[in-house]
């Protein structure tokens, strides 16, 4: 039977997808089997069967685990994927691991989680979200007392850090809408249960809220949509001014605070708010963030204060602001290799705790460091002598500040006063990998070796070349 393709819905997916930025990319559709999700698949299947749109189509259905009814959904939303011939994948996921307060932070959390682990590049994530999900998530931040990031809702395609593109081609659409789009085309979808239960915010606006404002306003939807709408391109403007006020500073450089005091307050709590969404941090509240930069302007000349704020920690040195996640500290972290020739083959991979990176350890071969056409001149800081197979390398985030002299220093000084020379920043320094030959410290992993390590001290030896990388 044929339907036909004159409807809201085909409209929104087709004015979505003219993007020039979507031209080339498979649709990964965010699919529950609910009403919603049910009529943005099929929708974009009749599209393409037509002929309307050319992009590859595959479906993701998460399995969260919280409903009873959780099997059934994955096995129909297994058949309906099959009966359209779209490629289809089911994931199960743990909430117990995820981070977040409630149960509806923790899911969505996974969802972006078990998204960014099953998609790549040339994907974007397509979600069912509607007019009155944007209604709903527009009340929500109002009710939280947020500002203009915050009323902007949701948008219409986003690159989400960590994700990838997130696109929402129905945010145009209202529910009564694809409930008429379902049963014209004669769709079935699944019911969650829990979309029933009041004690969820969320729900509670939908059940008993927002029936009420409709009723007595029935644009009242599409008006909160349009001050939504107008609200992203007020944001836009504050990002372009705290582009402009945080002077050209890249992402994790640190903020000149010479020019960023002589900013007014306002003008301040802006420029770090795009900061912290930048950083992918939790945005604070507009009081401890006020009391952060009271306390980091009058802490003492010679201080170098920390304060944390959120999930994230504010910190003046050298007067500078730097904006950091609350690092763990990592100072009991060490690693031991004792067999050098392993590192003659292939590359030494090792994880450090608390997302600080990896190291990359690999024998280089002195004679193609030296000699021939193709010389490999790896970075001396990254580099390391040690004598055969009989030395132990040891890799530690501790050290007891011995007294060093690095390559091209004249006398030997204390660790700790190397650091402080270098401007490294006291937070940094308790990150540092520090190197130890047969416990002979060696040098910092990409800030220097000791003399008595590096290459030009050890060519007429027969020793082992180890390449140390952070990445």
């Amino acid at each position: 039977m044929k339907h036909s393709q004159s409807s809201p819905v085909f409209d929104a997916l087709l004015t979505f997808l003219a993007k020039p930025e979507l031209a080339q990319k498979t649709l990964v559709v965010a699919y529950s089997g609910g009403l919603d999700s049910q009529v943005l698949l099929h929708a974009l299947s009749m599209l393409k069967s037509s002929n309307k749109i050319s992009a590859d189509i595959r479906a993701i259905h998460i399995h969260h685990g919280l409903s009873d009814n959780a099997d059934s959904w994955q096995s129909f939303t297994g058949e309906q994927c099959a009966k359209l011939d779209i490629p289809y994948q089911a994931i199960k996921v743990d909430l117990s691991v995820q981070a977040g307060g409630g149960i509806e932070e923790k899911a969505r959390n996974a969802r972006y989680q078990a998204f960014a682990e099953n998609t790549g590049v040339q994907d974007i994530i397509v979600t069912a979200h509607h007019q009155d999900d944007q209604t709903e998530t527009f009340m929500l931040a109002l009710k939280r007392g947020a500002g203009v990031l915050g009323l902007a809702a949701m948008q219409t395609l986003r690159d989400m850090p960590g994700v990838g593109l997130l696109g929402r081609p129905l945010l145009g659409i209202n529910r009564e809408q694809l409930q008429t789009f379902a049963e014209q085309h004669g769709l079935e979808w699944v019911e969650d249960e829990s979309n029933q239960d009041t004690r969820f915010d969320r729900n509670f606006l939908r059940q008993q809220v927002l029936p009420l404002l409709q009723k007595r306003w029935p644009s009242f939807s599409a008006s909160v949509n349009k001050s939504a709408a107008l609200m992203g391109q007020t944001q836009q403007l504050l990002e372009e001014l705290a582009q402009l006020d945080l002077g050209g500073t890249q992402l994790h450089q640190p903020i000149p605070l010479e020019t960023f005091n002589q900013l007014a307050e306002h003008r301040q709590l802006n420029a770090l708010r795009y900061r912290f969404k930048q950083l992918q941090l939790r945005m604070p509240e507009q009081k401890p963030l006020l009391e952060a930069l009271q306390q980091l302007r009058i802490a003492a000349a010679d201080k170098n204060p920390e304060i944390k704020c959120a999930d994230a920690v504010l910190r003046r040195y050298q007067q500078k602001l730097y904006i950091t996640r609350d690092y763990q500290d990592i100072q009991d972290w060490s690693a031991t290799i004792d067999d050098l020739s392993t590192l003659s083959c292939n590359a030494l991979c090792i994880e450090l705790p608390d997302n600080a990176g990896k190291l990359a350890l690999q024998e280089v071969v002195m004679n193609d460091m030296i000699d021939g056409e193709n010389q490999t001149q790896p970075d001396v800081n990254n580099q390391l002598i040690v004598v055969a197979d009989s030395s132990t390398i040891t890799l530690s985030c501790h050290h007891q500040n011995p007294v060093c002299k690095p390559e091209g220093r004249s006398k030997s000084r204390a660790l700790k006063k190397v650091l402080q020379e270098r401007s490294i920043a006291p937070w940094m320094r308790r990150r540092l990998v520090f190197i130890y030959v047969d416990n002979i410290f060696a040098g910092v992993v990409g800030h220097f070796i000791c003399e008595d390590f590096t290459l030009a001290a050890n060519l007429a030896h027969n020793k082992r070349v180890i390449n140390i990388k952070q990445e």
